[in-house]
């Protein structure tokens, strides 16, 4: 993972937060505990501040306030492990 989370990584954490935000594995089936729900959210705040920079040169501030509040609130989801 690390601070290179690519568009098809932020994806699949979507698509398990979707399905199962509160679950134990991640979309690979490893073990998701404490520390590695912690890291996954720090890279996605990570993924978002450099996509905030890309998006703030072709996009309107309102519509990012939005994504924003989105992705803070499944960073949150994933340290606190619960809706």
């Amino acid at each position: 993972m690390g601070s290179g989370c690519s568009i098809d990584w932020v994806r699949d954490c979507w698509d398990w937060l979707g399905e199962d935000a509160c679950g134990t594995k991640d979309v690979t089936g490893r073990a998701l505990d404490a520390s590695r729900r912690a890291r996954l959210a720090a890279d996605l705040e990570l993924w978002f501040e450099r996509y905030r920079v890309q998006w703030l040169s072709i996009g309107r501030y309102s519509e990012l306030a939005r994504i924003a509040h989105v992705v803070w609130s499944f960073a949150d989801i994933l340290r606190r492990g619960a809706l």
